[in-house]
């Protein structure tokens, strides 16, 4: 075989091992690109709702607190402390909600550290925070505490529909809230107004001081006849579905991302507590 016949079989040779190689790196860049794509749609989509935010937020009743019977916490002979007074039955005490907090008597006591409770919902410009379930899953940051215990709530009106007491935890992180089953949210009017809905996390810092609970919440409005084929976080966003798009976005581990784009990104690195 001649020297430059030789040299011809090498050079194909390589050639066609060059090119096997960048098939395969082609077929590995492609899911990523996919992915990038996908991501880069759900930042984009986020349609808002069309249907305006009422301009205040009813909070919930406050707590009432019932201490217990006299023989059961103190001797006859026992006086309680000014802190320790309890409180007649039935009376009572106000509940302050974690967003007014601006003036130095409203410190919140049992937050550890200056983040506040945060209900993760666009602002106003984005309209009523709207859901397609019948028994939606809203997210709450909730900063480390030292509380004895959280209360989810949800409201028709001055009617609560639901409630659950549940395990404080002494760790930041986003709180998931899940409505059951046999919750199911109401879609249509009701005097020609959109049906909306009220739902509140109590984070109970003292349970013999209602006055120190701390509350955050927000709306809900179910719209009906609105089932997405594919049920992505971008179908959801694309229909404006916030709580919907938010809740498969945290399963897709895409939330960072639907949170960047409606102004929560300081939430973004904040991982999900279990």
């Amino acid at each position: 075989m001649s020297y430059r016949l030789a040299k011809s079989i090498e050079l194909i040779f390589i050639s066609c091992l060059f090119g096997l190689q960048s098939a395969g790196n082609v077929s590995l860049i492609q899911p990523a690109s996919a992915h990038s794509e996908a991501d880069f749609l759900l930042s984009q989509t986020f349609k808002r709702s069309g249907i305006p935010v009422p301009s205040r937020l009813p909070f919930p009743p406050p707590r009432v607190y019932t201490p217990p019977a006299p023989n059961e916490t103190q001797t006859p002979n026992e006086t309680p402390t000014p802190n320790e007074t309890p409180m007649p039955p039935g009376n009572p005490m106000p509940t302050r909600p974690a967003i007014d907090s601006e003036s130095p008597d409203s410190l919140d006591e049992c937050v550890v550290g200056d983040s506040e409770l945060t209900a993760l919902v666009p602002g106003e410009d984005f309209g009523m925070p709207l859901t397609a379930s019948a028994n939606p899953t809203f997210y709450v940051y909730v900063p480390q505490t030292t509380a004895a215990h959280f209360e989810f709530a949800l409201f028709d009106g001055q009617t609560q529909v639901y409630s659950s007491k549940l395990p404080a935890t002494s760790q930041a992180g986003i709180l998931r809230l899940s409505l059951p089953e046999t919750v199911t949210l109401e879609t249509g009017e009701v005097n020609n107004q959109p049906k909306v809905y009220r739902w509140f996390l109590r984070v109970v810092c003292e349970e013999n001081h209602p006055e120190k609970d701390l509350v955050v919440g927000n709306w809900v409005h179910r719209l009906a006849d609105l089932d997405p084929e594919t049920q992505t976080a971008t179908d959801f966003a694309d229909l404006g579905l916030w709580y919907d798009a938010l809740d498969v976005a945290y399963a897709e581990e895409s939330a960072p991302i639907l949170l960047n784009a409606v102004g929560l990104e300081q939430f973004s690195e904040v991982p999900l507590l279990e």
